[in-house]
C-alpha cells in the first residue's frame, strides 16, 4: 500500500480506512477469536490492480488518437455498464431489485444498443456477465474457426 501511497502523495491523498471498507462489503475476515485479520500487502496490491484496471477501461476513450465529440460522454456510459453488469441491483431505488439494460438505457435517456455494445466490451474484456446476460447476444457467441 506504501508504493500507492508514494505514488499519488501530493494529490489530495488521504489516508484511507480499508478494514471499514472491508466490514462493510463484508470482505473483512476474522479469526478464531472473532478479532479482524488485516489484509496483505499482496491483498491490496491485487486490489490497487483491480480498481486500476477497471478504471482504465472506463477512461480508455480518452487514449485514442481519433477524439470523439463527448469523451465524458462516453466514459460516463462505460461507467454505468461497468456497474451494471457487476451489480444491476445498483440501479434500482430499493438495491435489491435487478433491472434490464433497456430499463437502464431508457432511463438514461440511450437507445439499448449504445449502452448494450459497452456492456458487451466489458464482459469480454473481464469475462464477467451478470443473469442478463447469460444466453443472450450474439456477440457472446464462438466465432466459427
Amino acid at each position: 500500500m506504501e508504493e500507492l501511497n508514494e505514488q499519488y502523495e501530493g494529490h489530495g491523498h488521504e489516508d484511507f480506512d480499508w478494514g471499514d471498507l472491508e466490514r462493510r462489503l463484508g470482505e473483512a475476515t476474522t479469526d478464531e477469536s472473532g478479532e479482524l485479520v488485516e489484509l496483505t500487502a499482496e491483498d491490496f496490491r491485487r486490489i490497487c490492480k483491480s480498481l486500476l484496471a477497471l478504471l482504465g477501461w472506463a477512461v480508455a476513450p480518452t487514449l485514442r488518437k481519433r477524439k470523439t465529440a463527448k469523451p465524458s460522454a462516453i466514459i460516463a456510459r462505460r461507467v454505468v455498464a461497468m456497474a451494471w453488469v457487476m451489480c444491476p441491483e445498483l440501479f434500482s431505488a430499493d438495491g435489491k431489485q435487478k433491472r434490464s439494460l433497456k430499463e437502464v438505457a431508457d432511463s438514461l435517456k440511450l437507445h439499448k444498443a449504445v449502452l448494450s455494445e459497452e456492456t458487451s466490451e466489458f464482459s469480454k474484456q473481464f469475462k464477467f456477465r451478470n443473469q442478463f446476460q447469460i444466453g443472450h447476444g450474439w456477440n457472446f457467441k464462438n466465432k466459427p474457426k
